[in-house]
């Protein structure tokens, strides 16, 4: 990964301004609109978007009217036109998202030696099996300023 994104993501992730959601990149309210709730790779999304002025979030109705499937949340697209299947997703980071971030995978999947995987996760049986970033924030449920201090330390992995 890059050091310079990584330095802003980690930043972000710790600022507050970002409330956390499990399982999609970026929360709809009621009437499927974005809300204010990301995951650990939603906020690298904004971050992208921020950089990007044909990036943007689509509603959940639009997002799934285009990728023409259900979804949870909201979906995020790279190109300001209809999002498609290689600009655009709901639960991963977009090709455009991951290479701007020297990401080696979409989910911010990362191998560790075990002698490591019990250093840094003990015994906490979600994250001793996680493989990326997205089962950190989902299945392990840490929260963004944890994921913020793993991203820190294990950028190079990533």
């Amino acid at each position: 990964m890059k050091q310079a994104v990584m330095k802003r993501w980690v930043d972000a992730l710790r600022t507050g301004n970002y409330a956390q959601t499990r399982e999609q990149l970026r929360a709809a309210d009621a009437e499927g609109q974005p809300t204010n709730e990301f995951c650990c790779l939603g906020v690298l999304c904004d971050l992208y978007a921020k950089e990007h002025p044909d990036a943007k979030w689509f509603s959940k109705p639009e997002a799934e009217a285009a990728l023409k499937l259900r979804i949870s949340g909201c979906a995020f697209s790279t190109a300001a036109k209809k999002p498609d299947d290689v600009t655009a997703s709901a639960g991963v980071l977009p090709d455009p998202v991951m290479r701007w971030a020297g990401l080696k995978e979409n989910g911010g999947e990362f191998a560790l030696p075990d002698s490591v995987r019990e250093r840094d996760f003990g015994d906490d049986d979600g994250a001793r099996g996680a493989d990326g970033l997205a089962e950190l924030n989902d299945a392990a449920q840490w929260n963004f300023k944890k994921i913020a201090v793993f991203i820190e330390k294990h950028w190079r992995k990533l």
